[in-house]
């Protein structure tokens, strides 16, 4: 995309901005994270980590593998950030936060999300949820963002997630500049939680092209 939007504009038109919502969001965590005591060389887990530090959990509980495998332990994960504690960043992740000593402590998704604070790490959802619970503590990181971006273009928006519409809306509130485009009838990714029905109802205060 990059490389056709070059061809397209003068030389040197061109930015790092160019990229996905997460690559977006990892930009200001290398910049912004410090505020939730993370070092901006935080490290990012592929699928392979992840499951590196789901075993290695199973073994510090003690769980029989046969019973309870890396992938429940992972989806146990994502559930318990999502549904059961979306303010796991308070509660598990801040510096403040209770620490781990022993497994009589946490459950296994507890100690999951503890070794990723201890280790710095985070997870592909992780990277959105931070950048949102930073623009909603630090209005002074909301207000440089929002500022930097005067046009925000976004495309197959109706994959977009409810935390994706979210980064949109914040980053786009001070300018009021936002060009989205996308099909809902496109749609493939409902089942990760893409929300193609806010892209029909968007109400747009200027041009809409068909």
């Amino acid at each position: 995309m990059r490389s056709r939007i070059s061809k397209l504009v003068m030389a040197g038109n061109t930015n790092d901005f160019v990229c996905t919502i997460h690559g977006f969001c990892v930009k200001v965590l290398r910049r912004d994270i410090h505020r939730i005591g993370f070092p901006k060389t935080f490290t990012i887990l592929d699928d392979d980590d992840a499951e590196t530090l789901a075993k290695q959990v199973l073994e510090l509980h003690g769980l029989d593998r046969t019973k309870k495998t890396i992938k429940d332990l992972r989806s146990e994960v994502a559930k318990f950030k999502r549904i059961i504690c979306p303010d796991y960043i308070d509660q598990y992740i801040l510096p403040n936060a209770p620490k781990y000593v022993d497994t009589a402590d946490f459950s296994p998704v507890e100690t999951y999300i503890h070794y990723q604070a201890l280790n710095y790490c985070l997870e592909f959802d992780d990277i959105i949820n931070f950048v949102l619970y930073i623009f909603h503590t630090y209005m002074e990181v909301r207000e440089y963002w929002q500022r930097k971006l005067n046009y925000i273009m976004v495309d197959e928006v109706q994959d977009c997630n409810r935390s994706d519409w979210a980064i949109m809306e914040i980053i786009s509130d001070f300018y009021n500049n936002l060009f989205i485009v996308g099909d809902p009838d496109q749609a493939i990714y409902e089942w990760r939680g893409a929300r193609p029905q806010d892209f029909i109802n968007w109400e747009c205060d200027d041009t809409i092209i068909m």
